[in-house]
């Protein structure tokens, strides 16, 4: 009997042990069969891309503005609305009509003037590098603040704010560099080159701007009433004949073109959408040659809640220019992070919504040791998204392979990966 039972515990011990040979021998045969096929992909910091399409529009990067001091009536267009016009040629016939509304409007002129050789006369004197500056500069800045020269020709509509604010900012600046400069000098007549370059240079910006300002004021009339083009371009606004234009109101705007760097791409999109792709991006402008990419020139905020990109575009779209068109363009930005990876967003679950520093779940492949080897199961983990594109999501690290097909696999599910 006993030698029965120790025959039958061998023969079992040995089916045991073949079984789990067998078992062991043909398991990686058997678990693409008897187990969920799931594929994985190695998630790296690709970047993503955010994107918002929107209309852009062909204007001109200068538009000459013709306003009269006077009160005119017009009598004769020579340059009708869409002609290309060339500096000197004979645009408009006006004649003056005597009235008393240019008082303010010559007032203002007057001022400007007098702001201008101010601003000659401080120049002229850092040059020197005398003592004497030092009244020019207090001239200047005491002539600015009381006649408020800028700040009227803004309200008369003679500039625009964006032109305001340029001159806001270029003054403020001035006025930094020079308090610098007599901070670190205790005379004037030790003012090193650099500095007084530095602060000439700002002071022939400042008065550039002025004359160009000044400028838009005024147009000459020959005696037989004629004014001419200031500038080579295309006329896209006149004054109709017989009609009387008031005081610094526009007879005649010109667009000044020449080539297609004197053009832009002006496309515009609401705060929201400029907050979602940020400042740092490329603008695409969609034309019968394709996408091609534009070089963003400027960005600034509107009123109305908007932001504007003027952008200067490729060379080969030169012939097909023409002001006032439109065209397709994308927003586009691409941005990455280091010591992240970018996880399509049809891979993550996020029940409260897609947005930046949100959270969301992803699932990936556990990894166990067993007896019959290597395991794998499905995990579902929490991860934080850092920046939300349009399609892909940038994520903090994650530990493991993320798993491609396992919707439908709920979490702790064995699989096999696909190789």
């Amino acid at each position: 009997m006993d030698k029965k039972l120790t025959r039958f515990l061998f023969r079992l011990m040995v089916v045991f042990f073949v079984g789990i040979f067998g078992m062991g021998f043909f398991s990686e045969s058997l678990k693409p069969i008897l187990l969920p096929n799931v594929n994985v992909a190695i998630i790296g910091n690709t970047g993503i891309k955010r994107m918002v399409k929107q209309t852009g529009r062909i204007e001109a990067f200068s538009t000459e503005s013709l306003r009269c001091l006077q009160r005119v009536e017009i009598l004769e267009v020579a340059a009708k609305k869409g002609a290309t016009v060339q500096a000197g040629d004979p645009l408009i016939r006006v004649r003056v009509r005597a009235t008393g509304d240019q008082a303010p409007f010559g007032q203002v002129f007057d001022q400007t003037e007098s702001l201008r050789r101010q601003l000659e006369d401080l120049e002229f004197q850092v040059y020197q590098g005398d003592n004497q500056a030092v009244q020019a500069w207090h001239d200047f800045s005491e002539q600015e603040e009381q006649a408020r020269v800028i700040l009227s020709l803004y309200e008369l509509g003679v500039i625009g704010k964006r032109e305001w604010q340029n001159w806001n900012r270029q003054r403020d600046e001035l006025e930094i560099s020079w308090k610098q400069a007599l901070s670190s000098q205790a005379d004037l007549t030790e003012w090193n080159r650099e500095e007084a370059s530095m602060i000439q240079g700002k002071i022939q910006q400042l008065t550039g701007e002025l004359i160009d300002m000044q400028e838009q004021c005024s147009i000459e009339i020959d005696k037989n009433g004629w004014i001419v083009s200031p500038a080579t371009g295309i006329v896209t606004e006149v004054s109709e004949v017989d009609s009387q234009v008031k005081p610094l109101d526009t007879i005649m705007k010109i667009a000044e073109v020449t080539d297609y760097t004197s053009v832009k791409l002006v496309t515009e999109i609401s705060l929201s959408d400029y907050q979602w792709v940020g400042d740092t991006l490329l603008v695409h402008i969609r034309t019968p040659f394709g996408l091609l990419k534009t070089y963003t020139d400027n960005i600034y905020q509107t009123d109305h809640q908007t932001v504007v990109f003027e952008s200067v575009f490729n060379k080969a779209f030169a012939e097909e220019i023409r002001l006032g068109q439109t065209y397709d363009t994308i927003i586009e930005r691409q941005q990455r992070f280091m010591r992240t990876v970018t996880i399509p967003k049809s891979l993550i679950s996020a029940p409260g919504g897609f947005y930046d520093r949100g959270m969301g779940t992803v699932k990936i492949i556990r990894q166990e040791h067993g007896i019959l080897g290597d395991e794998f199961f499905i995990q579902e983990v929490p991860i934080r998204m850092v920046v939300v594109g349009d399609e892909r999501v940038i994520t903090l690290p994650l530990q493991g392979f993320v798993a491609l097909n396992a919707d439908h696999l709920e979490s702790g599910t064995k699989v096999y990966i696909n190789q």
